[in-house]
């Protein structure tokens, strides 16, 4: 599979030896998701390539320089001659490691597609929302005090040459969300949110880089708590709880497997007022605890406290991907664990809740309660 890293400001910040470092570190990222060639178009002709070119001999490499006639259009026009029918483009000027063979799977002859990270709200970036078919959005006339976090262009995308093509010769565009606005308007775009770690181009990302590359990868076991792990009593919080016996087995079967375990619970009691942020950490300290004591490890919790609709806490009355359906939880988790998301899954009880809205994602709803 052919692979295109595009670079237009990797050499502002760091000296050239630190823009090799980035630039290796980002191609190491995708390559182990079946890359077998390698086209890299800058705007630097500085740059020295040798050591890219010989650490990576076993691969087909390209290097182009578009120097003065660097623009978005003139990256993707000039690219075309050297790849397939369907080929990944990719923003080499942030570290962002994802599974992007999901895209290719996801795609299945049907379209273009974005790969989407989540990000806190920030008004310099451009923020999408997909509907069920996973067609993007454009958000426009944000209202900043509503919004806690969105998704955005991850620099990641699987593309299929003929689309491009007839792109190309009805439009001309100069960067790369005039390239996203034109794939929208003639319906060519679908939005697939992506997990991993990202990593701006600092100064401080180097060593930063090298230990995420050389941590293994793993699935995760994701689970939602109350109706798995304790009996769901309606805002249940604190130290009486009644925890359930197949959550155990669950947990000791993720840790034989060598899997993350990880916790994913909305916890909109916070939002109303029933209960506090800090109740919900010191009842997970207790379940956390529970499960030590019996050699069982849980490797985190991430709760969500907000819900916009029905929140009587004005803190906590935001618009989240972190409430359940939406995948934020979990796309959190690819930020802090190397998670192979393919071949993790989640368990929960709750079908409106735990069918998580991610299409690579297993998801099973279980019934533990009824059998006590």
């Amino acid at each position: 599979m052919k692979a295109v890293i595009f670079l237009d400001n990797i050499n502002k910040v760091t000296s050239d030896v630190n823009s090799i470092h980035f630039i290796q570190s980002v191609a190491e990222s995708i390559i182990e998701f079946g890359i077998d060639s390698l086209s890299f178009i800058s705007n630097n002709e500085l740059i020295n390539y040798n050591k890219l070119l010989e650490q990576y001999s076993n691969l087909d490499i390209k290097i182009l320089n578009l120097a003065d006639t660097y623009n978005f259009y003139n990256v993707i026009k000039s690219v075309l001659d050297y790849v397939d029918e369907e080929f990944y483009l990719i923003d080499g000027n942030f570290f962002f490691d994802a599974d992007i063979t999901l895209m290719k799977d996801f795609s299945a002859n049907k379209n273009n597609v974005l790969g989407l990270r989540m990000a806190d709200y920030d008004s310099s970036l451009d923020f999408y929302k997909i509907d069920n078919d996973y067609n993007i959005k454009l958000l426009k006339n944000i209202d900043e005090n509503s919004y806690l976090d969105g998704y955005v262009s991850s620099g990641r995308y699987f593309l299929k040459k003929s689309l491009i093509i007839d792109l190309l010769n009805k439009n001309k565009f100069i960067n790369e969300q005039d390239f996203i606005d034109l794939l929208l308007e003639n319906k060519q775009l679908l939005g697939l949110p992506l997990g991993g770690k990202f990593i701006q181009n600092t100064h401080k990302s180097e060593d930063l880089i090298n230990n995420w590359l050389k941590t293994e990868r793993k699935s995760a076991q994701f689970m939602d708590r109350d109706g798995v792990i304790n009996k769901n009593t309606g805002y249940a919080f604190g130290t009486d709880l009644e925890l359930l016996e197949q959550a155990f087995a669950i947990v000791k079967r993720a840790n034989e497997n060598n899997q993350h375990l990880i916790v994913v619970t909305n916890q909109s009691g916070v939002a109303r007022g029933y209960y506090t942020d800090n109740d919900v950490h010191l009842t997970h300290e207790y379940i956390q605890e529970t499960y030590n004591s019996k050699n069982l490890k849980i490797d985190a919790f991430y709760h969500s406290p907000y819900y916009f609709e029905k929140a009587t806490i004005i803190e906590y009355k935001k618009e989240t991907l972190t409430r359940k359906p939406e995948p934020g939880m979990l796309l959190k988790a690819c930020q802090d664990f190397k998670i192979d998301m393919r071949n993790s899954s989640m368990i929960g009880d709750n079908p409106k809740a735990d069918l998580i809205k991610l299409p690579y994602l297993k998801c099973e709803i279980v019934d533990f309660e009824t059998a006590l």
